[in-house]
């Protein structure tokens, strides 16, 4: 039996009276790509902050590699291997694409020499970063600010990689090109990848296997092959 990564068990997340997070469960196995989707509001971001420890969790409990992990700090969480790809990309703008993925690693304490190959590494991935990685990070176009968000974040070497729209603003051309980078990511590192994303349709060509969210709460789970037959999603994430 493949071995579950990252659990979550009756996850509560409010902000003062308003309780944007109801109660959720979901389980996440080692090597899998699985996808959270749901409208605006329905508690994703929320959901995706609880996990590495950037919300504080009303209720619930979290479990990573059968540790329970609940309420350690954020940057505990990334030191154990939970790292997230925030909304917005959020890189350095005024630091340059090499700044920013030595900040990304700067936590690991690595010697030049691993920085640097850690940094090929994501080059290889990104080329187009390496042609940029003299620039501020801020005169990049969207798509190749999102490509560094998540070069960024495999600098931390994750064991499981949280991304919170990725899409979200981008031509779809280079959606499908970094969706193609995080299935190769998954392919030959064997990285989980809990992916939170509104478009549904390149969400389910990427995961094994989803949740629907809505109004804090999780309505439906099974394979992404299920969930796109599935009248409701059909309607409502599909457009069909």
């Amino acid at each position: 039996m493949t071995e579950k990564m990252l659990v979550v068990h009756g996850l509560q997340v409010s902000y003062g009276p308003v309780e944007a997070v109801k109660g959720i469960d979901l389980e996440i196995r080692n090597g899998e790509i699985v996808t959270l989707i749901g409208a605006n509001g329905a508690g994703k971001t929320s959901t995706l902050q609880a996990i590495v420890g950037l919300e504080r969790i009303k209720a619930g409990k979290i479990e990573f590699l059968g540790q329970e992990v609940t309420h350690q700090p954020a940057h505990r969480l990334a030191a154990e291997g939970i790292t997230l790809v925030p909304e917005g990309r959020h890189v350095f703008p005024r630091l340059s694409v090499d700044d920013n993925l030595n900040l990304g690693a700067y936590t690991r304490k690595l010697k030049k020499a691993e920085l640097n190959a850690q940094k090929e590494k994501a080059f290889t991935l990104f080329p187009r970063l390496q042609e940029r990685r003299r620039q501020p990070a801020g005169t990049l176009s969207g798509g190749e600010q999102q490509m560094l968000a998540v070069a960024r974040a495999l600098m931390l070497a994750p064991k499981v990689l949280l991304l919170d729209e990725p899409s979200m603003g981008l031509a779809p051309i280079v959606v499908q090109s970094i969706f193609e980078t995080l299935r190769e990511i998954n392919a030959q590192e064997k990285l989980t990848l809990l992916l939170v994303e509104q478009n549904a349709q390149m969400a389910f060509s990427l995961a094994q296997r989803g949740y629907v969210m809505e109004a804090g709460k999780i309505v439906l789970s099974g394979s992404t092959g299920e969930l796109a037959e599935n009248p409701g999603v059909k309607k409502a994430y599909l457009g069909i």
